[in-house]
């Protein structure tokens, strides 16, 4: 996968912000290799020195949001606080800001998901089926870590179109 000067990147860490963050590791040939959910800055710490074990050169696509539909101005403070979290993280552990890219979940889930709108419930259960399905032995996985292992397969994909260029 190309990123900045088009070195070569196997590994993509997904994240989906907020107080309980999915997150997922996919390879460039679509290998489900670790996905969970984390509460606390030490346990985003972790995830990404575990993710930089396996792959130094990582890339990280995280889920970005509008204001548009959100009941009140403190749950997208909140998702801001958390994504402020992860960001610490990669800075601790040394992940260029040019290898993280965000993309709106409007986006990912017409890419991955597909179909109409739904509601938040709904679309957390679609990419908990289609995550089962795609990586059979799945039961144990989180809506949350679900939703970040389709954000990081949009990133593989798009990481694959971008290499193609």
């Amino acid at each position: 996968m190309a990123v900045g000067g088009g070195a070569r990147v196997t590994l993509v860490l997904g994240i989906d912000p907020g107080r309980a963050s999915g997150w997922a590791l996919v390879t460039h040939d679509e290998e489900l290799r670790g996905c969970g959910t984390v509460v606390t800055a030490k346990e985003r710490v972790a995830v990404v020195e575990s993710a930089l074990v396996i792959e130094p050169k990582i890339v990280v696509y995280a889920e970005k949001w509008t204001a548009g539909g959100w009941r009140s101005a403190s749950s997208m403070m909140g998702l801001a606080a958390k994504w402020g979290a992860w960001e610490h993280a990669m800075e601790v552990e040394g992940i260029p800001a040019r290898r993280v890219l965000r993309v709106y979940s409007q986006t990912w889930r017409a890419a991955i998901l597909g179909g109409k709108q739904r509601s938040t419930e709904a679309w957390k259960a679609t990419a908990l089926s289609f995550c089962r399905l795609k990586w059979p032995g799945g039961e144990w996985m989180s809506d949350d870590a679900a939703e970040a292992a389709c954000i990081t397969l949009y990133g593989v994909r798009a990481e694959r179109l971008r290499r193609k260029r």
